[in-house]
């Protein structure tokens, strides 16, 4: 009986064990997969590049704690990230330096 109860809370311990760890790497496949999910929603619109630049600044300026975060194509970029007016301005050159991308210049435009 002793041997039954010792077996039974050892198999519990390591299914508990079994399930916070499938949620862990769940959690971490869905975090994973922000930046697919971004790039899929331009794919073919916009350099790979350009599109995970713009992914890693949105989720910076978020607060994002690693690089992968759920960004949403469609989110509001002032009410979310709070990007309006100059601060918009300045979020486009610092994209577009870490993409290597040329800025048009004022006689271009």
């Amino acid at each position: 009986m002793r041997l039954s109860v010792s077996v039974a809370i050892v198999v519990l311990l390591l299914g508990l064990f079994a399930l916070a760890r499938a949620s862990r790497m769940n959690r971490q496949s869905i975090e994973r997969d922000g930046l697919s999910r971004f790039r899929d929603a331009f794919r073919g619109r916009y350099p790979e590049n350009l599109l995970a630049q713009v992914y890693a600044y949105l989720a910076e300026r978020h607060g994002a704690q690693e690089p992968q975060y759920i960004v949403n194509p469609t989110d509001d970029l002032a009410r979310v990230f709070g990007l309006a007016d100059l601060d918009l301005e300045d979020a486009v050159l610092v994209i577009a330096d870490r993409a290597g991308a040329r800025l048009p210049r004022a006689q271009e435009l």
